[in-house]
This record gives C-alpha cells, structure tokens and sequence, in this order.
C-alpha cells in the first residue's frame, strides 16, 4: 500500500485485507515488529460488491459504511471524513485511494493490492 500523507511518502510494504464481516477491511503498514508498526493504514468498505468506486465518509465499525483510518503513531488515529475507494481487481484485490481526515490531513494518490488474511 502506498500513498501520500500530507505530501510525504508512505510505504505500507505488507498489504492485506479480510472479508470474514461486511465491511471489507484492508490494512497496509510494514508490521515488521510492535515498533514499526506505525504509520499504517486501514481502508474499509461497507456493502462491498466488488470493483466500483466507494464514497468514502467518517471510519466506523457499523454495517454498511466505507471510511478509512490513519494510525500515525499509538494513540495517534486520524479518521477519514470524506474521499474514495476505487477496486480496480477483485482478484487479486487492487485499487487505489484518496482521503482527507478530521484533522485536516491529507491522504492522496492512494494504491494498493492487497493479499487475503
């Protein structure tokens, strides 16, 4: 997963994603160890149908919705208030994002290909 945080890079080497509940969750980070487990990041779609594009609103855990959550560092999460999701491949699982949180910050040029949990 890879992206644009606020005009600086970030390189999520590790990309996969869950469809055991609706939403679909992806999450992408380097996860090596506990320490380099932030910045990450975590895309979810509610109602996923397969490719499309998903408006994007605030990150929640209720069915149904589609948002995004940036966890900059423990503690540190910023949830999505607007953007979008693009699945370009089902299988495997691509697209690319974009979103902005509610602190202002900016994710953009957004991309990912994620492996199944």
């Amino acid at each position: 997963m890879n992206a644009t945080i606020n005009g600086k890079p970030f390189n999520g080497k590790n990309c996969f994603y869950s469809d055991a509940l609706n939403p679909i969750n992806i999450t992408g980070g380097t996860f090596t160890d506990p320490a380099s487990s932030f910045p990450s990041m975590r895309l979810g779609i509610g109602n996923y149908t397969g490719v499309g594009t998903y408006a994007m609103g605030q990150y929640s855990t209720t069915t149904g919705w589609s948002g995004a959550a940036l966890d900059l560092a423990y503690g540190q999460t910023r949830n999505s208030v607007s953007g979008k999701i693009v699945i370009t491949s089902a299988s495997p699982l691509k697209g690319t994002f974009d979103f902005v949180c509610d602190d202002g910050t900016v994710v953009a040029d957004g991309s990912f290909c994620a492996s199944k949990d």
